[in-house]
């Protein structure tokens, strides 16, 4: 029996292993854009009046789980979200118009005129009606927020004027 050389072997195993193996190409150099220019600051009044928006676009939606998330933070530990959407069904709120923002402090009152019809079955055919009333909003570490109760948002403090 004649006895092949150890090299050759070598190297016809080490074909044959590659044989299969294809070439990785390099990745495409990766060009990294320019991160977009941070949006300009908005005053207070206007991150108040943002806030508002949204909350009342999504009142006139009737989406009860959106206006659970404006909720203070403590007000949504004490209340679920199931207890806040089963005492939203009374109004159905039509429009709305938010006619003036005053902020004092951490606190922010906000006159809005809206009309809204009852969802009771007695008195559906009658409305719709028309009111005015103030919001009050809390800036808890930076966003504005609504307390659960609106108590003390009937009337602004005495030393605050709105038109």
């Amino acid at each position: 029996m004649r006895r092949l050389p150890v090299v050759p072997l070598l190297v016809i195993a080490a074909v044959l292993t590659c044989a299969g193996c294809r070439a990785v190409p390099a990745p495409a150099p990766t060009t990294v854009s320019p991160a977009p220019p941070p949006a300009p600051p908005v005053s207070p009044e206007e991150a108040l009046k943002n806030r508002v928006t949204r909350f009342w676009d999504a009142r006139l939606k009737d989406d009860a789980a959106v206006l659970y998330e404006f909720l203070e933070p403590a007000a949504r530990r004490r209340v679920t979200l199931t207890a806040f959407v089963r005492s939203q069904g009374t109004f159905h709120f039509l429009s709305y118009r938010i006619q003036s923002i005053k902020i004092v402090e951490e606190k922010g009152w906000v006159k809005v005129k809206y009309s809204f019809k009852l969802r009771i079955p007695q008195v559906a055919g009658f409305g719709p009606w028309s009111q005015e009333s103030f919001e009050v909003w809390t800036l808890l570490d930076g966003v504005w927020h609504r307390p659960y109760s609106q108590e003390e948002a009937h009337t602004p403090p005495p030393d605050v004027t709105m038109r």
